[in-house]
Order: structure tokens, then C-alpha cells, then sequence
């Protein structure tokens, strides 16, 4: 898949919730983003960032899940799908990579309706 390409809903497994927190990816070279959430699923994460990134790389990404309160803190690592501009900064989507499986759960729960 190409940066400019979306992607494609119908490979989408799991149920997606928006989620609008800010976050902290940190790039390969170990360079921090300012980033903020948009929608999370149990596969993966959409955030809008500030520089474009290329698919295949690999960001370690730290947001706070807002389901209990004070947040659960979730340290995961992430491929980009792809990545977009669009108003406000890249659109980029990003799967997991390696997250804790209770990690992945709760992020479960939280997106189901």
C-alpha cells in the first residue's frame, strides 16, 4: 500500500471507537511527535501527526486510555499503514505491533458499542 492510499475498511476486524487523547510517538531515529488520537480498534490506532510518515515504519506510541479514572497507560509499538494529509497534520493509521494482551483487551471493551 502506497502513503497516499486509505485504508481499506473491509480489512478491518475489529470494532473501532473514537478516541481523541493526546499522545507521544517516538520515530526510529528516537525523535518525539506530538500527536493525538482520532479512533482506536483492538488491531490498531488512526492519529493525526505532524510530519508524514512512511509506510513500514515503526513508532512506539504511549496515550492514556480514559477507562478508569486518571487513564490506563498503554506503551505499545506500531506499523504505519499509511499516511495522509489532510487539514491539521497527517492522517495516519497505524496497527499493532507488540501491545500487552491486556492492553489489547481493555482496548477491546472500550471500543464496542
Amino acid at each position: 500500500m502506497d502513503n497516499a492510499s486509505p485504508p481499506n475498511a473491509e480489512l478491518r476486524r475489529e470494532l473501532r471507537s473514537q478516541m481523541q487523547v493526546t499522545m507521544t510517538p517516538v520515530d526510529e531515529l528516537g525523535q518525539r511527535l506530538a500527536g493525538r488520537t482520532a479512533d482506536i480498534s483492538a488491531s490498531g490506532l488512526g492519529c493525526m501527526l505532524p510530519t508524514q510518515m512512511f509506510a513500514g515504519a515503526v513508532l512506539l506510541v504511549s496515550f492514556s486510555l480514559p477507562t478508569r479514572p486518571g487513564g490506563q497507560v498503554v506503551h505499545a509499538r506500531a506499523r504505519v499503514m499509511h499516511s495522509m494529509l489532510q487539514p491539521g497534520g497527517f492522517r495516519t493509521g497505524l496497527l499493532w505491533v507488540e501491545i500487552a494482551e491486556e492492553a489489547r483487551d481493555t482496548i477491546r471493551g472500550f471500543a464496542r458499542p
